[in-house]
């Protein structure tokens, strides 16, 4: 399988930058608690980023939006 394709750090701040408002920013909680870090390997650090608050309730609102905004 062809491997996807890698974005700088420079495509992700403008992408950041062409979304503007349209999009939250959503928080990013870290996991813990007994018998969670007993199932993972030594050093992970368990983290949770909460899209589901964004307004569609889905992840996926960043990659539509700027594929629909480079249309013609």
């Amino acid at each position: 399988p062809a491997l996807p394709p890698t974005l700088t750090l420079g495509e992700i701040r403008v992408a950041r930058r062409d979304l503007g408002d349209l999009v939250l920013t959503t928080p990013v909680l870290e996991l813990s608690g007994p018998g969670l870090h007993p199932a993972l390997a030594p050093g992970t650090r368990p983290v949770l980023k909460l899209e589901l608050l964004q307004r569609t309730g889905s992840f996926k609102p960043r990659g539509a939006l700027l594929n629909v905004m480079g249309l013609s």
